[in-house]
């Protein structure tokens, strides 16, 4: 019954063990309540939209609305910053860089010529810098963001993008200058070419803009070109390419060449783009996520990060995967479930939806830490919890809770206490946004706030799930801002990932001459869930 749509290692009798563990693991929060309180004291206890606004304003802002973060042109937003929020000087590093380009276990990072990396400007960063400003004016309306969501958008298109293919750059330097040793388009990561749809994505979202709909759409086709219909697989690159520390290969197999194009854009895109194109779109996400699911180990309850081998179709079996591996984390795994559900309702797969919320609720369980309040980040190869906490995983554990409570209530009994951490330790409160890790210790401040995998994408995402989620359970409307053409009637909307009973127009303004015939549209949305 389940067969089609979940793990060929799944069978029948599986299923029902699984379902039997997935119900405990789901009632736990609230079975462990001695008091006996009930859905509305949780509730209660979410942080209020008021809470996540002043987040965004006095939390995050801060950090993303200064000089040095808007880059010498607009959009050129920058890869490096240190602590404060200043542009890194190659030639005069500061203690925070230097004393990481020699550190082990950041060598992915910097390589073994700093400067060298500290030059280029990685366009899947700059995306997510966009989409950072895009969420901004989603949630405040203020046009200056959308302004500079809007240069990112530009810079991408006409430096990064090449319309006669579809392709992606993975990285310039300034003026949108290509380094000597730079990838050709059958050698950037599939996973580099969905982040750079990433803003244009959210920026579309906003406005509808045929142009950018264009990029996207042909950036799209381009990366599943590279599905594989024999693997079902989207493949990592189609040609080698060596960047020391990084050497991809055309055979790997990768969860996130699958997982990150969901999140970064498909979800986003599938239910808006013209009717004519909306059956592609929802093709596209289907073999996305059949995709992901052959990561997935039933007797472990997570995606693997990488295969060498692959599934064994009779057996279920992965070979040469273990805990604590590369990318296995409750970060991958917890998102990987919240992606299959959101995509399970757009493609209305009721069976995808249910296995996802059920194993996606286990998850939850494992990671929660009573004694912290908070995530851990993942299991070591012994079966530990690691209780370092990097921004990203926690961040998307706290979305997953949010996300599975409109149908299993009992977990946003873990976020008042998961919020609170994230509040508390991970936003520098002296010069905004979040910290990158951290440690199990209470330190922070060993890897940098902004790099070439850190950039504003998960706090801002993080942020926009809170706010709508922490309304919505209090059944209250829930307010966004989009940018559509002036006096025409309301397009497809949504509250991003989620559904809504209702979507009313409460205000129509012109926006300046920088967006001519289109107007801040604010739309209240009910029955969201």
């Amino acid at each position: 019954m389940f067969n089609r749509n979940l793990s060929p290692a799944i069978s029948r009798k599986g299923w029902l063990l699984t379902a039997v563990l997935c119900l405990c693991a789901v009632v736990s929060p609230f079975m462990a309540k001695a008091d006996g309180a009930g859905r509305d004291d949780e509730i209660c206890r979410l942080a209020s939209s008021d809470r996540w606004l002043a987040h965004l304003r006095r939390d995050l802002l801060p950090y993303w609305e200064t000089d040095s973060a808007l880059g010498n042109k607009p959009g050129e937003f920058p890869t490096w910053r240190y602590f404060d929020g200043e542009v890194v000087d190659p030639g005069n590093l500061r203690d925070e860089f230097l004393r990481l380009t020699t550190a082990p276990g950041y060598s992915r990072f910097t390589g073994a010529k700093p400067p060298w990396r500290f030059n280029r400007i990685y366009i899947r960063m700059l995306s997510q810098q966009t989409y950072f400003y895009g969420v901004a004016y989603h949630l405040t309306g203020e046009e200056k963001y959308l302004q500079w969501a809007k240069a990112g958008v530009d810079y991408i298109i006409h430096n990064a993008y090449d319309e006669k293919t579809g392709g992606f750059a993975a990285f310039l330097l300034a003026d949108g200058a290509k380094p000597d040793h730079s990838p050709a388009e059958a050698q950037i990561t599939s996973q580099d070419l969905a982040y750079a749809l990433s803003g244009p994505a959210f920026y579309y979202y906003l406005t509808r803009d045929p142009d950018v709909l264009r990029a996207i759409d042909q950036g799209e086709r381009f990366i599943f070109k590279r599905y594989d219909e024999s693997l079902g697989l989207l493949r990592w690159v189609d040609e080698d390419f060596s960047d020391p520390p990084d050497h991809d290969k055309a055979g790997q197999k990768n969860l996130v060449a699958q997982l990150d194009q969901i999140n970064a854009y498909l979800l986003t895109m599938a239910s808006i783009v013209p009717d004519d194109e909306r059956e592609h779109w929802k093709a596209d996400l289907e073999k996305a996520s059949a995709a992901v699911r052959k990561f997935y180990d039933g007797g472990h309850n997570v995606f693997w990060g990488r295969m060498d081998g692959f599934r064994d179709d009779k057996t279920g079996e992965i070979d040469h995967e273990r805990l604590g591996a590369y990318d296995v984390d409750f970060g991958h795994t917890g998102k990987a479930f919240t992606m299959l559900y959101l995509a399970g309702r757009i493609l209305k797969d009721n069976d995808m939806q249910h296995w996802a919320l059920l194993n996606g609720t286990r998850v939850l369980n494992e990671a929660y830490v009573k004694e912290d309040g908070a995530w851990a980040n993942g299991k070591n190869a012994d079966g530990s919890l690691r209780k370092d906490r990097e921004w990203w995983v926690y961040a998307e554990l706290d979305q997953a809770a949010a996300v599975f409570g409109f149908s299993q209530p009992a977990v946003w009994n873990y976020l008042p206490s998961t919020y609170a951490f994230w509040f508390d330790k991970f936003v520098d409160h002296r010069h905004g946004d979040v910290w990158a890790m951290v440690e199990q210790n209470g330190r922070h401040d060993r890897n940098p706030k902004t790099d070439l995998w850190k950039s504003g994408y998960h706090p801002a995402e993080h942020c926009l799930v809170g706010y709508i989620t922490s309304l919505a359970a209090r059944s209250q409307p829930v307010p966004l801002y989009f940018a559509f053409k002036a006096k025409e009637d309301l397009p497809p909307v949504s509250p991003y990932y989620f559904t809504a009973r209702t979507a009313a127009v409460a205000e129509r303004a012109p926006l300046s001459s920088n967006f001519p015939g289109r107007e801040k549209v604010r739309v209240v949305f009910t029955g969201v869930k």
